[in-house]
C-alpha cells in the first residue's frame, strides 16, 4: 500500500493517485517568509512539518516523531499524512492511527523518479526530508502547478516563529537547506519535462535561481480566477428539472 489508514476493521488502502486535480497547489513550508495562506477557491494547501498552525491546510505532510508538532494539530479535521511505521505512536493515551484523518504514507528509497511513481499503490520516495514526500504526495494526487511559500532554504533564521536553536542544530539546518536547494533544483528541471510547474512565491530565495517567481497574493489571485464562474441565479429542484427538460426536448 502507499498512502494507507485505519478505517475501524483495519487497514485501507488510499485511491487519491490523479492525473489532474484541476487546482493550483500550493505548498507551505515553515521558513521565515511563511503567510497564512487560506483554503479556498482554484487551489489546495499543502503544509509540511511547523508550517502547521500559521497555515490550516486542506493536507498536512510531516514524517517525524509526532513530538515534533503542535499538538493541536492532532485534533484537526484536514488531512494529516505520517510516515508509515509511525501508527503506533501515542498522543493522550491513543495511537495516532486512531485520531482524526490521519494517514500513513508507504516511503522506499529513490529506485526511480517520483515522476514514474504515481499508481494508487505506489510508496513515496524517501529523499531524506519531508519536503521530498510532501512534493511526491502532491505529484501523485495531481497537482499540475506548484506554488512554494515560505521555501526560503537560508538566511540568518530557520522558522517564522520565535523557536531558537543551539549551533548545532543550526549547523545540521544549514546542511539540509543546502541538500534541499540542489533536490528542487534537479526535479524543477525534471518537473517541466512532464508539463508540471514549480513556482517560487519568496522574493529572495536560492530557488529562485531555477524556477519564476511570483508574489503570493499574486499567485493566489491566479489561482482564483482560473475556476472563476458566471455569475448565475440558484435555481430550485423543479425549475432546474423543467429548464433541462426544455433543452432535451429542443436538442439543446
Amino acid at each position: 500500500m502507499g498512502l494507507f489508514y485505519e478505517c475501524g476493521n483495519g487497514w485501507a488502502d488510499t485511491k487519491f493517485a490523479k492525473k489532474d486535480m484541476g487546482l493550483d497547489a500550493f505548498l507551505c513550508c515553515p521558513g521565515p517568509s511563511l503567510v497564512p495562506v487560506e483554503r479556498g477557491r482554484g487551489r489546495k494547501v499543502f503544509a509540511v512539518n511547523t508550517a502547521y498552525p500559521k497555515v490550516i491546510p486542506d493536507v498536512w505532510v510531516g514524517m517525524d516523531h509526532l513530538e515534533c508538532y503542535d499538538r493541536g494539530l492532532w485534533g484537526e479535521s484536514f488531512m494529516k499524512i505520517l510516515r508509515g511505521n509511525y501508527w503506533e505512536q501515542e498522543y493522550n493515551g491513543k495511537a495516532v492511527k486512531y485520531h482524526p484523518e490521519t494517514y500513513f504514507a508507504s516511503l522506499e528509497k529513490p529506485k526511480t523518479s517520483m515522476f514514474h511513481l504515481r499508481q494508487h499503490t505506489s510508496k513515496f520516495v524517501w529523499y531524506k526530508h519531508t519536503l521530498g514526500v510532501a512534493i511526491h504526495i502532491m505529484i501523485w494526487m495531481g497537482a499540475r502547478r506548484i506554488y512554494f511559500v515560505g521555501c526560503d532554504l537560508g538566511g540568518e533564521r530557520d522558522y517564522y516563529d520565535d523557536r531558537k536553536l543551539d549551533a548545532d542544530l543550526k549547523k545540521y539546518n544549514r546542511k539540509l537547506y543546502s541538500n534541499q536547494v540542489e533536490f528542487l533544483r534537479k526535479h524543477t528541471l525534471e518537473a517541466k519535462a512532464y508539463g508540471i510547474e514549480f513556482i517560487s512565491c519568496r522574493p529572495d530565495s536560492p530557488i529562485n535561481e531555477y524556477m519564476d517567481y511570483v508574489n503570493v497574493d499574486e499567485a493566489i489571485r491566479r489561482s482564483e480566477e482560473a475556476v472563476s464562474y458566471r455569475d448565475e441565479p440558484i435555481l430550485h429542484a423543479k425549475e432546474a428539472d423543467a429548464i433541462r427538460k426544455a433543452n432535451a426536448d429542443t436538442g439543446n
